[in-house]
């Protein structure tokens, strides 16, 4: 893999990001794309909003947005565009909410910096192509989101399934 150009914004500065969650999901996104063999220079963006910002985007009905995350890939299925100035893969835009990160995180006993993770894990998969409304699908980006979250040093033991129940709150 060559160069991974991860650029994160928060359009709500009333949230502010926990500590280190920059870098966090600067790993996040290079262990992501790691595990997928990504062997281009790539640029993603990362949006931090609330519920409200991530439902005025988001472009399709079944969306994540129930789990905090919407991915907008610049392409349909995992396409990209290339930038004519570095020949980078943009590959989109990951927007998360911080409101629905730290009320799942209360629910599931973890930290917000673990939600975050695993919200950025999401949406980064969802940006390469995969799909949690398909069943198949669903279970390998399960099993790639536990990948990533035990390469960052998070426990992952029924994670997948612990997610599922946050999708209620």
């Amino acid at each position: 893999m060559k160069k991974i150009n991860v650029v994160i914004s928060n359009d709500k500065k009333k949230a502010e990001l926990p500590r280190g969650s920059r870098m966090l999901v600067r790993r996040c996104c290079n262990a992501v794309l790691q595990t997928e063999k990504l062997k281009d220079d790539a640029v993603i963006f990362v949006t931090f909003t609330d519920d409200h910002g991530l439902m005025s985007v988001n472009r399709a009905p079944d969306a994540n947005e129930a789990i905090g995350v919407v991915s907008l890939p610049s392409c349909e299925n995992g396409g990209s565009f290339e930038d004519a100035s570095t020949g980078a893969r943009i590959l989109g835009n990951v927007m998360i909410s911080l409101e629905k990160a730290r009320s799942r995180a209360e629910f599931l006993g973890r930290t917000v910096e673990h939600e975050i993770c695993y919200l950025t894990a999401h949406g980064v998969l969802g940006l390469l192509g995969y799909e949690s409304s398909h069943r198949r699908d669903k279970a390998r980006m399960q099993d790639k989101e536990e990948l990533v979250l035990s390469l960052l040093g998070f426990p992952v033991s029924m994670g997948f399934m612990l997610s599922r129940k946050a999708e209620r709150i």
